[in-house]
Order: structure tokens, then C-alpha cells, then sequence
């Protein structure tokens, strides 16, 4: 079934990299039966209206939760449409998604960093508490004791 048999799709990728899911889609829109010129033309106000917009979000929605359902044996609904902008993220707020990014990057290898101190720091206690654990105590008087690892 074509949604927008007008539409020519030239390609389409699906991102993951954000914070929904969703797909681009690189087509022209193409129209037929003009009387002058060219019998087919790119048209993208005569296929895309308001209307043909809406239309086509939600046959589109219908169809991904059919197509979901049909594969995995559900019967899943969407969530219902929400008025204006669901939340998705702005081309003006990436570069602040940049910066977090580099910025989570960059704890990471400070986190990496002290977790290796502190490997180094268990070592050396360890290597101390055997050092300690293998003292011998010996009497300097009635309530003093001499700790050392020489043997009397």
C-alpha cells in the first residue's frame, strides 16, 4: 500500500541516536497531468497540504503499529497523538547534546583514572597490613612493647 503514491522516495534511513527513534526520507513530490510544459512536475505544495500531512502521519502510524503487531504477534495501540511538538530534540539544543556528549566522555576517563589509583592504593594497604601482620612484638618494660619485623 503507497501512503503517498506522489512521493518518489530517493532514500531512507532510520537514526536510533537520539531520543526517539525515527526515519528521513529524501523523495520528491510529483505531480501529473499538467497542461503546460512538462506532464509530470515536482509539486510539493499540491501533495503536501495540511491536510495530506495529517493524513499521512496517521496512515503512516497506523500502519507501523499493524506491521509491529503482525510480526510479533501483539496487539499493542500507540500512544494517542499529543497537540504540537512531541518531545523531540531541536537542531538548536544539539550542540549542547555535543558538549554533554564530550563531557561524558571525558568523566569517563576520569572514572577510569581513579579507579586505577585506587587499584594502586588497595596494593600498597595490602602490602602494609602484611607488613604489619608479620611484626613481631617483643617487652621494652611492664607496659611498652617493641614491634619490629626482627626476630630476638
Amino acid at each position: 500500500m503507497r501512503i503517498v503514491p506522489e512521493f518518489k522516495v530517493a532514500n531512507a534511513v532510520i537514526h536510533f541516536d537520539e531520543t526517539s527513534p525515527h526515519m528521513h526520507i529524501v523523495g520528491g513530490p510529483i505531480k501529473e497531468d499538467y497542461k503546460r510544459g512538462v506532464i509530470k512536475q515536482p509539486a510539493k505544495s499540491k501533495v503536501f497540504t495540511k491536510e495530506s500531512l495529517k493524513r499521512i502521519q496517521d496512515e503512516m502510524r497506523n500502519c507501523c503499529i499493524k506491521s509491529y503487531n503482525k510480526i510479533y504477534r501483539e496487539n499493542s495501540l500507540l500512544k494517542q497523538k499529543k497537540k504540537g511538538r512531541n518531545q523531540d530534540i531541536d537542531v538548536k539544543d544539539m550542540e549542547n547534546y555535543r558538549k554533554i556528549k564530550k563531557q561524558l566522555k571525558q568523566n569517563e576517563q576520569k572514572l577510569t583514572e581513579a579507579n586505577n589509583q585506587t587499584k594502586i592504593f588497595c596494593n600498597k594497604s595490602n602490602n602494609a597490613t602484611k607488613i604489619l601482620d608479620n611484626l613481631k612484638q617483643s617487652k621494652l618494660n611492664k607496659n611498652n612493647m617493641i614491634i619490629s619485623n626482627i626476630e630476638k
